[in-house]
C-alpha cells in the first residue's frame, strides 16, 4: 500500500514537475544558442522554431482528439 501511495506520487512529481523543468531549461538553453550564434537574426529563428513546436503540438492534439473519437 505504502509502495504503491510512493510510486504514485514519484510519478506524478516526474510528470509534473521534473519533466516541464527539464523542457524549459532546454528551451532557455537553445534560445541563448541560437542568440549566441546569430547574433540580431535570433528573434527570426527563434520564431520559427516557437511556430514548429506550435504545429507539431497542434498535429499532436489531432491525432489524441481522432484516436480519441474512434
Amino acid at each position: 500500500m505504502a509502495s504503491s501511495i510512493i510510486a504514485r506520487i514519484t510519478a506524478s512529481l516526474l510528470r509534473d514537475l521534473i519533466v516541464p523543468w527539464a523542457i524549459s531549461a532546454a528551451c532557455i538553453a537553445l534560445f541563448l544558442l541560437v542568440v549566441y550564434t546569430f547574433g540580431l537574426l535570433a528573434w527570426p529563428v527563434c520564431f520559427c522554431i516557437f511556430l514548429y513546436l506550435c504545429v507539431q503540438r497542434g498535429r499532436g492534439r489531432r491525432v489524441d482528439t481522432d484516436a480519441g473519437a474512434s
